[in-house]
């Protein structure tokens, strides 16, 4: 019975070991910057659908730190020959500048592609993400889809519930004159455009991405190891116990 938890408490260390440290070496940690993405067109509208007669959203702007992680890729062209990939939720985290307080990613695709002309290798790459925030007083909910390429991004904005009040300022604020108020929905438009030109290629071969080889956990090769190990030795006391 010793040697039994004795064996148990050190393969279980060890395999634990290997568990958490078990990590593939062959994965990018990218790290990409929206330009600054102006307010271009506003649709909003109150609970009967009435426009009010001023934008809320003028001279608005936005801006996004998004981090993503693929695997490291490897691959070879012939003359003209084209690759391309498409990778399903490879975003870690979305920071906002201005709109966002927490923002939560609902979903987010990385599509590369490569073709080879002339002996050179040309890339193009797009990002795709949805994002959502709701932890803002009475009910407010703010939505966005990002479509962003590194050479003209652009955000659909939602924003759901937005109660505002506004009163004439030439009364003083405790009269309450000239004062009023609405819940409204609203869709925006926002586009950036970033004309600067890399000096240099970041690592990884990606145009305007900062890239870094990162370790990912790999628990699965482990954890199978761990289930045969411990089902070969109970089957083994088992059938030593039946003799």
């Amino acid at each position: 019975m010793k040697i039994e938890r004795y064996f148990l408490s050190v393969m279980i260390t060890l395999l634990s070991l290997l568990f958490t440290q078990a990590a593939s070496a062959g994965y990018m940690k990218y790290t990409y910057q929206t330009p600054v993405m102006y307010a271009t067109g506003e649709q909003s509208y109150d609970e009967d659908g009435n426009s009010p007669s001023m934008e809320f959203f003028w001279k608005a702007e936005e801006q996004f730190n998004v981090e993503f992680i693929i695997p490291e890729l490897d691959y070879e062209l012939e003359e003209m020959e084209v690759f391309y990939k498409v990778f399903e939720d490879p975003v870690i985290s979305v920071t906002s500048a201005n709109f966002f307080r927490n923002a939560t990613i609902t979903s987010s695709s990385f599509a590369l592609e490569a073709w080879k002309v002339e002996g050179f290798i040309i890339q193009s790459w797009s990002l795709s993400i949805d994002i959502a925030d709701s932890s803002f007083p009475n009910n407010m909910e703010r939505r966005a889809s990002l479509s962003l390429n590194g050479g003209w991004d652009h955000m659909t904005f939602y924003q759901d519930n937005f109660y505002i009040k506004r009163c004439a300022g030439q009364y003083p604020p405790e009269w309450e004159m000239g004062c009023w108020s609405g819940t409204y929905d609203s869709v925006v438009e926002f586009r950036g455009e970033d004309t600067s030109f890399p000096l240099d290629e970041y690592p990884g071969g990606i145009f305007r991405l900062f890239g870094e080889r990162v370790s990912v956990p790999e628990p699965l090769s482990p954890l199978l190891l761990l289930t045969g190990v411990v089902g070969i030795f109970f089957s083994r006391r088992i059938k030593f116990r039946n003799a």
